[in-house]
């Protein structure tokens, strides 16, 4: 699937989704569950916003226009599609003011323990305004798992795959989020980075093409201080997100 094809296919799922909130919000008598839909489809229509101006940054005639009297306006954080420009200067998702660069945590809860003292190292990044990361242990009591996980999927700029056989094994971790990531990043919408946890069988899956970390492709629980390993795994981060914020 080329880019344009993949594009068009996003942005006419985004269409369903928007128009299956707007039906949901009618629907819903909660006002603190209305609230909420409120800001999802103020999110769906921040990405079709997005889509619709790397679309036109094509050349590429979309079939499929948000009428410009429902596109989300500044106070959103985002201008009209026609002022817009700075969205696509490179197809990442806009790096929001005072957020840093979204990071993603894809790994199977099994290696809890290592994605915790993976993110005890990332947390200069963290206090420094560079990054701001999330997983899904962040997702508050209410609130849908499967929407929640989805939208920071989509919305992040850098994917850490945390790899082992625990992840492999996985199929939420396979199907889904792999298989999402790898998307994202073929469309240069997102950088996928792998983190090789333990030795596994990887460089034959849809990530294994990709640089991972740590460098040269050492599993962290083969250093002999994992404390080294993780250091490596953060110098490395913090390189690319040098490298994207340089680029937008």
């Amino acid at each position: 699937m080329d880019l344009r094809q993949y594009l068009e296919e996003q942005l006419s799922k985004d269409f369903q989704l928007l128009k299956a909130l707007e039906d949901r919000r009618r629907s819903e008598d909660d006002p603190r569950r209305k609230l909420k839909l409120n800001d999802d489809i103020e999110e769906i229509k921040k990405q079709i916003c997005a889509r619709q101006v790397e679309i036109n940054s094509l050349g590429i005639t979309s079939s499929i226009i948000l009428p410009s009297s429902e596109l989300p306006t500044e106070e959103f954080g985002i201008q009209r599609v026609t002022d817009n420009v700075s969205l696509v200067k490179n197809k990442l998702m806009p790096v929001q003011p005072n957020q840093g660069i979204k990071i993603f945590f894809s790994y199977a809860h099994e290696d809890e323990k290592l994605r915790n003292n993976l993110e005890k190292h990332l947390a200069l990044l963290q206090r420094q305004g560079v990054i701001t990361g999330w997983y899904d242990h962040k997702i508050g009591a209410g609130r849908e798992w499967q929407n929640e996980i989805d939208q920071h999927l989509n919305r992040s700029q850098i994917i850490l795959l945390l790899i082992s056989a625990n992840f492999i094994a996985s199929d939420y971790c396979w199907d889904v989020e792999v298989k999402r990531a790898m998307e994202r990043h073929k469309a240069q919408e997102a950088r996928v980075i792998p983190v090789i946890l333990d030795s596994v069988d990887w460089q034959s899956a849809p990530f294994g093409k990709l640089q991972p970390l740590p460098k040269g492709g050492k599993p962290v629980k083969k250093w002999g201080n994992r404390n080294d390993a993780f250091l490596n795994v953060a110098e490395g981060i913090r390189i690319v997100t040098k490298e994207l914020t340089e680029n937008l």
